[in-house]
């Protein structure tokens, strides 16, 4: 089974493509990226530019699911506002694909994957790194120390969903 893990944000959206053999419970990653955008660009350009790296991960690899982290709960309604326009980027580009799409909340994510909804960034990290039997170094993507917990966020959101519909 392969899946489309999404961490999605409007500045620096994590994608990683996971190929998982259910039957032997092993999983590697095919791809990883993030997708960087700034407040300087339009809006449209933004989302425009998030769903070309989509599409563009479709094209190179048969994509059985996507999942996806849900918008958690905030208080800041901007940060709402623009992680919905991602949001629907991700909807549309599932529908388009005819690809299966399921999303997950971060705590149950956290809770999946490291057993705790308190978890850390890091330790998420850290659990993601112990399933997939690799380091930090073993994941190859460009910008890696900056955006590198949006790439373990999007592989976790994958396992997440590995675990919880397998």
């Amino acid at each position: 089974m392969i899946i489309l893990g999404i961490d999605p944000s409007l500045s620096h959206t994590g994608l990683a493509i996971l190929d998982y053999n259910v039957d032997i419970q092993q999983g590697k990653v095919l791809a990883a990226q993030v997708c960087i955008t700034t407040p300087k660009e339009k809006i449209e350009d933004r989302l425009d530019f998030i769903y070309n790296a989509l599409q563009k991960l479709a094209n190179e690899y048969p994509i059985n699911m996507i999942a996806f982290e849900e918008l958690p709960c905030m208080k800041n309604n901007s940060t709402i506002k623009k992680m919905a326009y991602v949001l629907g980027i991700i909807l549309l580009f599932s529908k388009q694909s005819q690809i299966k799409i399921h999303g997950y909340y971060p705590l149950t994510i956290r809770s999946t994957i490291t057993g705790n909804i308190k978890s850390s960034k890091e330790e998420v990290a850290k659990e993601v790194l112990s399933i997939l039997k690799t380091t930090k170094e073993g994941l190859y993507f460009s910008n890696k120390k900056q955006y590198y917990h949006d790439v373990t966020d999007a592989i976790a959101v994958a396992f997440t969903h590995l675990k919880l519909r397998s």
